[in-house]
């Protein structure tokens, strides 16, 4: 009897310490099963968050994102980045940071640019306000000016987390 209670009490708290990243997993499961999986864990979940203080926490997962859609047009040192990006699991993800990377007609890099989801995503989003995550299969589209080397003849894009760009190679 004893050692089943304390079983059963380890597997909650293990349970209660990894749900994040159990979400997470459930949500990279191909989509037939994946439905099944998510509802039966949410059950669970709430079950363990009515006994348990429980706090949601969007993962950083670069995997998460597709860029759907990316065209820099350049002119005389201006340029208007369009952009549509989208969050392709079922659960919150945290929003990512962009490279930018600017290179002239011979491909060598000219300039390397980082933004933030403050700097990239639409001004006023209601969801970089209240947190900062996306929300489960979020799709946004962002349109923004930035200034690009004159000689600048290409560019590459990429998604990832940084704590402090400055910082960066």
């Amino acid at each position: 009897m004893l050692i089943s209670t304390l079983s059963l009490v380890f597997v909650v708290q293990v349970l209660f310490l990894a749900r994040n990243t159990i979400y997470h997993q459930l949500a990279k499961l191909p989509e037939p099963s994946q439905k099944t999986f998510l509802s039966t864990f949410a059950q669970v979940d709430s079950w363990i968050c009515q006994v348990l203080p429980c706090q949601n926490i969007p993962l950083a997962d670069f995997s998460a994102w597709a860029i759907e859609y990316a065209q820099l047009d350049m002119a005389r040192g201006q340029g208007q980045l369009k952009l549509q990006i989208r969050n392709k699991l079922a659960v919150p993800v945290q929003w990512p940071d962009l490279e930018l990377v600017l290179s002239n007609a011979e491909n060598q890099d000219l300039e390397t640019i980082y933004l933030k989801p403050s700097q990239w995503l639409p001004p006023g989003y209601p969801l970089l306000e209240s947190g900062r995550f996306a929300s489960p299969r979020e799709e946004v589209a962002s349109d923004l000016s930035l200034p690009v080397p004159r000689e600048a003849a290409g560019y590459r894009i990429r998604v990832l987390y940084l704590e402090n760009p400055a910082s960066q190679p």
